[in-house]
């Protein structure tokens, strides 16, 4: 009964798809898109679980998907729609990320490889969310009782931008006592990152601060940390950035500012949401500007002091796209010393540090493209 179930979920995933995608795509790009939301729909399970995602059981399965998913990117860099500048980033990153995902985890780094699958998921839904049909294609995601609980569908909804169900299951979640930590921490930060990095609304994310403050579930430490949270955004509410008049040199200095203060403060995440929302946006609507680089990296940055354990962070993908697409720019310099690091973490376990040859290989092509050979 539930195979049945499932594969029915697919059918109607699948003719929702073909059918908004007719209106906006090409017909091979609709094939492409389509091999890829095949692949996601059958990894779905196993996104939202590293228990899952790294169980010997799946393994197979799991193999078989990253490699058909590596498979449809091959084809998207041939494909004019795609290639098309409306799209953040370059597919040849993309298809790079999305190959390194593969051999991470063949090589065995599979909680790694689970971080960068999610991260390739959000940025497929980084560029869909300049298409008009976003939001309806990826609901049909949860058309299934896969969930244990409204925390885990809320968490796949997030993940999928559908920011308003998620949120109304992350409050849900919160009505009532709640034992794990860490999922009380998660719902709360992805609260705030709905209304202050998605919406960059201060107002609205001092009204549900409010709320969440009145919860008599919530013990001292948390109810202390909402109070810090609300000053926070009180204060920077008074220091509200203009992104459509701010000027390059404005914003670098804002950002730094941001930046050092974070240094200081506690519970300062809350500002660094919105600052990371301001960047995005401001990159989004000045394709050209100069600064490029310097957002790119300062994009990084901020997900990387936000935690990777709240969301799946774009960092490695910013720092990519500064060092290749920008490695005429001192700054790509900064971005490469940062995506190393970031590789060697990744890579690192309680057995030390095992980078991949391949992996070695990108390393090294990449520090001749910004120090020369």
């Amino acid at each position: 009964m539930k195979s049945s179930s499932i594969k029915k979920g697919k059918i109607i995933l699948f003719i929702l798809f073909a059918a908004v995608l007719a209106k906006a795509t090409p017909p091979k790009t609709k094939d492409i898109m389509l091999d890829f939301v095949s692949q996601l729909v059958t990894l779905k399970p196993y996104l939202s679980s590293e228990e899952k995602f790294t169980s010997k059981e799946n393994e197979e399965k799991i193999k078989f998907s990253l490699e058909k998913l590596s498979e449809a990117a091959q084809k998207s860099t041939h494909d004019p729609f795609l290639k098309s500048s409306n799209f953040k980033f370059s597919r040849q990153i993309l298809l790079e990320h999305i190959e390194g995902i593969e051999k991470a985890f063949k090589n065995g780094s599979k909680p790694y490889a689970r971080w960068m699958l999610n991260s390739t998921v959000q940025i497929c839904l980084t560029c869909h969310s300049q298409l008009a049909y976003e939001s309806q294609t990826f609901a049909s995601f949860v058309s299934d009782n896969d969930y244990k609980s409204n925390f885990d569908k809320a968490e796949f909804l997030f993940l999928v931008r559908n920011y308003k169900k998620s949120i109304d299951l992350y409050s849900q979640f919160l009505s009532q006592k709640v034992e794990n930590k860490e999922q009380l921490d998660t719902a709360l930060i992805k609260i705030m990152t709905y209304y202050l990095k998605v919406n960059r609304n201060f107002k609205d994310a001092k009204i549900e601060l409010l709320k969440l403050e009145k919860n008599k579930y919530f013990n001292v430490s948390t109810k202390e940390k909402i109070k810090s949270w609300i000053d926070h955004v009180n204060k920077y509410e008074k220091k509200n950035v203009d992104i459509v008049k701010i000027k390059e040199s404005e914003l670098l200095n804002w950002i730094s500012d941001v930046l050092e203060k974070e240094k200081s403060e506690e519970h300062f995440e809350v500002i660094l949401l919105y600052a990371s929302g301001v960047l995005y946006e401001y990159m989004r609507i000045n394709p050209n500007s100069k600064i490029l680089p310097d957002i790119l990296y300062n994009l990084a940055q901020l997900d990387q002091k936000i935690s990777n354990n709240f969301f799946f962070s774009l960092s490695d993908l910013y720092l990519k796209e500064c060092i290749v697409s920008h490695f005429k720019s001192p700054i790509a310099k900064k971005c490469y010393k940062q995506y190393e690091q970031n590789i060697k973490i990744g890579y690192s376990g309680s057995s030390g540090t095992h980078i991949p040859e391949d992996v070695k290989k990108e390393l090294n092509s990449l520090r001749s493209t910004v120090y020369g050979k």
